[in-house]
């Protein structure tokens, strides 16, 4: 099972400057690893988040990969 879920606020901080704040929650059931089913990468979870403001040819931006610091391997091979 694999879902994901996205946010995206934007609103203008003063005239010409738009501020926003961007949020992405993917998540995956386990895994197997063989065809017996007798090994599993476990469930993931990953949040990513980011802010900023902009203007018309320029973004500042601050961006935090796997908030919640899952460790979950994304691929495990015999």
């Amino acid at each position: 099972h694999q879902f994901v879920l996205t946010a995206d606020v934007r609103a203008p901080v003063t005239t010409g400057l738009d501020g926003f704040v961007r949020s992405d929650l993917s998540y995956e059931s386990k895994r197997y690893v063989q065809v017996d089913n007798l090994a599993h990468t476990g469930d993931s979870y990953l949040w990513n988040l980011s802010t900023g403001v902009e203007r018309d040819n320029w973004t500042f931006q601050i961006y935090i990969e796997n908030l919640l610091n899952d460790l979950t391997p994304a691929v495990v091979t015999r």
